[in-house]
């Protein structure tokens, strides 16, 4: 599902394994196992998780059980409001909200991801 809006971490459960990590509101999701999640909706970076958890090229223990391998990309978007408003870019410094350009909004994939 592509849109212009990103997906954003709106809560996050004390003592969850997201909590333990980090995660923190207000966080960008911006790749799931390198996958972009850039002008995908909240549904298609759900199928994008659930993929990822039940993907069959996941890596595994040592012990030959499968491995879940979940890499989340994220980005805190006040680091980029904090550089635009502050004008703390040094000379050839650039900074961008990464979004991937516009244009073709057509699922990229037949799931809906």
């Amino acid at each position: 599902f592509r849109s212009n809006i990103r997906v954003v971490v709106k809560s996050v459960k004390p003592n969850s394994p997201a909590y333990q990590k980090g995660i923190t509101k207000d966080l960008i999701i911006v790749s799931i196992n390198g996958k972009s999640a850039e002008r995908t909706d909240a549904k298609g970076v759900q199928t994008m998780v659930k993929e990822a958890l039940f993907d069959t090229n996941n890596k595994r223990n040592k012990d030959g059980t499968d491995a879940v391998v979940l890499d989340i990309v994220l980005r805190d978007p006040t680091v980029f409001q904090r550089k635009l408003a502050g004008g703390t870019l040094k000379e050839g410094e650039s900074i961008s909200t990464q979004i991937a350009p516009a244009g073709d909004t057509t699922q990229r994939y037949s799931n809906g991801s």
